[in-house]
């Protein structure tokens, strides 16, 4: 007798048991758990610049109460800049110790007695007294000058031509700078009559003059209530979008950044509220965020940040004013870490470890708290942000507080949500950390229920009301459980956790209670509203029924009620939506295992929708697909339902595309389908038909072809298809030389 094919003759054949085995092990691979992704939580942009987005302003202030504290305190040891051609420990000038500011004649005779100390000078004297006369030169120009500009701005009012303001403040201001670089700034009586002189143009209703003012203010070095009034001012300024061209082409921020850091969270509370209200305005431009930070504002609010921390752990009283100036820092921080190549600075400069412990301190501070879980939700992310994150040793213990302690507030618990589902998704370590929380489970799945309660009861009233605000609010419940959900998925990701889900738990019944969400999602959503929703559920179902696979673990309620789950998911097999199929097939691959299943995707013809999915031209729906059926062939009357659907045919076509597509995996796996197909048949060709029995042997010897390997197939992959194929080609073999054939 002939052979029609030639075969290594040495090659060990295996037993059916392994080539089911390995089958099991094939199918499992296409309903193995996945992480679940998902949108970040929208944040509505504010339509105005706002310190709070919310009730009123805080603390409205009018710029006509806008005054500058017009004494200074006194300098010590003032000191002239020609000093430096004197020995420092032969002549010193004198201190001011009076109170009141020395006038004019004063200063000059302090600089008059230097002509009695020429025995003391060096052997430069005459050109340090020619110095001395360009000193005194100088400051009375400079005085002359100054008394000018003074007295023509004096003579205005604020609403006099805004261009002849504008000039004079700026020679002003060149008078300011240039006295910076002869010290003459020092002298407190000239900044008081220069602050009292252009206190005046405050109401004027126009944001140039007040930038002026605000740079002369500036650049005079200003300290205590100063910096309170001028970052007022400038948050005046930044309040307008229009003006954040004046912050680009002048050095305004510059100086503005320096005063901050001046400033202290306790001291000077006020100033922190309007200045950093000012640096969340103007971050908001990408072109002065950059600015600010090569300024180095992100190192100045880790510092702020950092000294309410230590100040609230010691237990030192906290301002009500403090926290509303944090609450504008924060809101500043969420605007750096928005952009996403800044992100990595955020751990670098040490502002996710503080955001942490100031989330733990301040957790009793609401608008607090939902700036820190927004900044927290974008950074969790990225992974040097997520590492932190991690290492931070409360940090877990500090988000499910803050869960527990605000279930009702959706904008909250949607953001932290969001964050841990990041966390679970990129990290085994993450699962562990999170799952072995106190409670953190128990927190999890009583959420799950009060928002599906809520979404079940707004999804009635919308519907009947058609209310605008009633939909917004639902789709942010649905984002809510969306959130949820997901943490649930990937936690499950690892086994441990997994089956921990998964196991009935007679205390909180938490993965009782789990699948009951799930199930309630499955019923009362439909594909077309909530798409999302849907497919994060189906593929949570997954990843946890595939624990159902274990041996034993009886008191599973995944187990117990798998054909429950396979009816619900039965009213979802006619939706068009691919990635919900794909879904639902990886479940019901888990599924199949169970008899009950596999007779229920009989009687409710789920059978032959399965067999129609084989035609999509999706990949991944194919070949989850075929898991399924593989997970039926060992039931006869399902092996007669897939041969009268022509569900050979179609694994025939796939396996013949390979060719095409060098689709190895998908390959293997219809190899192992036809095997289960006919593994316990006496006559192959009765049951597969002759012309598909030799289209299965030439499609076979062609794919096993090594010469027909090119440099683009993955090797290792087609070994494993040659493997399983070659047992194939064997057994067809076997029935051959078993069976009389005529001569040809």
């Amino acid at each position: 007798m002939k052979t029609l094919w030639t075969i290594n003759e040495n090659k060990t054949w295996e037993s059916s048991a392994d080539i089911i085995k390995e089958a099991k092990s094939a199918v499992a691979m296409t309903t193995l758990t996945k992480t679940v992704q998902t949108k970040r939580p929208n944040t509505p942009k504010e339509p105005n610049r706002t310190l709070f987005g919310h009730a009123q302003e805080y603390n409205i202030f009018s710029l006509k109460q806008l005054k500058f504290q017009e004494q200074l305190p006194l300098i010590q040891d003032l000191q002239m800049k020609k000093k430096a051609y004197r020995s420092p420990e032969k002549l010193k000038l004198p201190s001011i110790k009076s109170s009141k500011p020395p006038d004019k004649t004063t200063r000059f005779k302090c600089l008059e007695k230097l002509t009695e100390e020429e025995d003391t000078l060096t052997s430069y004297s005459d050109d340090i007294n020619a110095k001395q006369d360009n000193v005194i030169n100088e400051t009375i120009a400079y005085e002359t000058t100054l008394e000018f500009t003074l007295d023509k701005l004096s003579e205005l009012k604020p609403n006099d031509d805004a261009d002849k303001i504008v000039k004079l403040l700026d020679q002003l201001n060149d008078i300011v700078e240039k006295q910076y670089m002869t010290n003459i700034k020092e002298d407190f009586h000239i900044k008081s009559r220069i602050l009292k002189c252009i206190d005046r143009f405050i109401d004027a209703d126009n944001d140039v003059i007040l930038l002026k003012i605000a740079i002369i203010i500036l650049n005079l070095n200003v300290t205590g209530l100063n910096i309170s009034s001028v970052s007022k001012l400038i948050f005046k300024i930044a309040r307008d979008d229009r003006n954040d061209v004046h912050f680009e082409q002048t050095k305004v921020l510059s100086l503005f950044v320096n005063c901050l850091g001046c400033a202290t969270p306790l001291e000077d509370a006020e100033a922190l509220i309007y200045g950093y209200g000012a640096i969340k305005f103007l971050t908001l431009n990408s072109k002065l965020l950059e600015a600010c930070l090569n300024l180095g504002i992100l190192q100045l609010m880790v510092l702020h940040l950092r000294m309410l921390n230590l100040a609230k752990s010691e237990l030192v009283p906290i301002p009500e004013q403090t926290s509303h100036g944090i609450f504008q820092l924060t809101g500043a921080l969420r605007n750096i870490a928005s952009v996403q190549d800044k992100k990595p600075l955020l751990a670098e400069s040490g502002a996710i470890a503080e955001i942490c412990k100031c989330a733990a301190l301040f957790n009793g501070n609401t608008d607090l708290v939902t700036n820190l879980v927004r900044i927290i939700s974008i950074a969790s992310n990225e992974k040097s942000c997520s590492q932190v994150i991690l290492s931070f040793p409360s940090a877990m213990s500090t988000f499910f507080q803050i869960l527990k302690k605000y279930p009702g507030r959706e904008d909250i618990v949607v953001r932290l949500t969001y964050a841990l589902g990041n966390l679970a998704a990129n990290d085994n370590s993450a699962r562990l950390q999170i799952s072995s929380e106190k409670d953190s489970i128990v927190i999890l799945v009583e959420l799950l229920e009060i928002y599906l309660a809520k979404d079940i009861e707004l999804t009635t009233r919308v519907k009947s009301s058609d209310s605008k605000k009633d939909k917004q609010r639902d789709s942010l419940i649905e984002d809510v459980m969306i959130k949820i959900i997901r943490i649930v998925a990937n936690l499950s990701l690892n086994e441990t956790v997994g089956k921990q889900l998964t196991s009935f738990n007679p205390e909180n019944k938490c993965s009782e209670r789990i699948l009951n969400v799930l199930l309630s999602c499955i019923r009362y959503k439909t594909i077309y509203e909530s798409e999302e929703l849907l497919l994060v559920t189906l593929t949570t179902l997954n990843n946890l029924t595939f624990y159902t696979q274990a041996e034993g673990g009886q008191e599973n309620p995944f187990k117990k009620r798998t054909l429950e789950i396979a009816q619900a998911l039965s009213t979802l097999m006619l939706i068009t939506q691919k990635d919900c199929l794909i879904e639902i097939a990886r479940v019901y691959g888990n599924l199949s295992r169970s008899e009950d299943v596999r007779n229920y995707l009989v009687d409710t013809r789920a059978l032959y929708q399965l067999i129609k999915w084989l035609d999509q031209d999706d990949r991944e729906l194919k070949l989850t697909t075929i898991g399924v059926l593989v997970n039926t062939m060992p039931d006869e009357d399902k092996r007669n339902i897939f041969r009268q659907d022509k569900g050979l045919e179609k694994f025939l076509m796939i396996l013949g595309e390979t060719k095409q597509t060098r689709d190895w995996e998908m390959g293997c796996l219809i190899c192992q389908g036809i095997w289960n197909f006919m593994i316990d048949s006496s006559d192959i060709v009765d049951i597969c038909g002759e012309n598909n029995t030799f289209m299965l042997i030439d499609l076979l010897i062609t794919l096993l072809d090594e010469d027909n390997l090119s440099e683009q197939d993955h090797y290792e992959e087609w070994e494993k298809f040659a493997h399983v194929a070659t047992n194939l080609l064997e057994k067809i073999e076997t029935f051959f030389e078993a069976t009389p054939m005529l001569e040809t």
